[in-house]
């Protein structure tokens, strides 16, 4: 963290180091921080599908599933062939109880990535 903020003081206008920090938060559970980070990030680049994508998992964390689903599906606009947003939405849908837009997720991941496809098929049909 001490690092990348580090790099912001000197070019503030880094959005990769906004990206990493917001990444760096996101593991240490800094849900918060995460959030700012990324939205800094994509204030300052916004087509970074990977900004999208941490904020997307940020929102998810935090339990904002309409944020959540708002951000997989600009990282998957910016990235169609991310495997990680479309297993990340299916996911959002399932905890909102949208067993039929999980599917639907599941049916697009599986020609992307057959691994997590089947995790997510595993988690609509436990």
């Amino acid at each position: 963290v001490d690092e990348f903020k580090q790099v912001i003081k000197i070019d503030p206008n880094n959005a990769i180091a906004y990206q990493w920090l917001g990444e760096a938060y996101l593991k240490l559970g800094q849900n918060q921080n995460a959030m700012e980070a990324y939205e800094q990030a994509i204030k300052l680049e916004p087509y970074n599908p990977i900004s999208h994508n941490g904020l997307a998992i940020t929102y998810l964390t935090l339990g904002q599933y309409q944020k959540a689903i708002e951000e997989f599906k600009q990282t998957i606009k910016l990235e169609p062939h991310n495997a990680n947003a479309h297993f990340g939405l299916g996911m959002t849908y399932l905890f909102m109880g949208d067993k039929s837009s999980a599917l639907e997720e599941y049916n697009i991941l599986k020609n992307i990535d057959e691994v997590l496809a089947n995790a997510l098929f595993g988690r609509i049909y436990p």
